[in-house]
């Protein structure tokens, strides 16, 4: 069965709290394990890149939910396409790297430097992964 996947990224109006994404993460899971979605969200400086995996009509009517919420300003499709298989379906959905005076904390500073490095190494077999990882190597390193 083909699946389908969608990188977007995305501005939040203001800077979110841990509740914020708490809230975002716990949502997601609900949703995510009742439709069988999966993918990754990264979030730093109030911008987030993502990619969903799943049924292509399920992955679009999150994406669309996406584009409505209110807690965005801004809402971008960047690529998608058909999958034979996903590249996510081990990763939580939300990663938080805050751009705070705690950004000098070597643990932060470590992670968020591991994750760049992923970003070049991680298998990109499709366009819109490549495209993802892309995005989160050009997003970690503007801040």
């Amino acid at each position: 069965m083909l699946l389908f996947e969608l990188v977007y990224t995305s501005t939040a109006r203001s800077e979110p709290v841990e509740i914020d994404i708490l809230s975002i993460q716990n949502k997601l899971k609900m949703l995510y394990l009742k439709r069988s979605l999966t993918g990754c969200l990264i979030l730093h400086n109030c911008k987030f890149v993502g990619i969903l995996e799943g049924k292509e009509k399920y992955v679009r009517e999150q994406f669309l939910k996406i584009k409505k919420d209110n807690f965005f300003e801004v809402v971008k499709p960047h690529a998608s396409g058909s999958i034979a298989q996903r590249c996510f379906e081990k990763w939580n959905m939300v990663f938080q790297i805050s751009d705070s005076d705690v950004i000098n904390n070597a643990n932060e500073q470590l992670f968020r430097h591991n994750l760049i490095g992923l970003s070049q190494f991680a298998i990109k077999p499709t366009y819109p992964s490549r495209i993802f990882w892309h995005k989160v190597r050009e997003l970690l390193e503007e801040g």
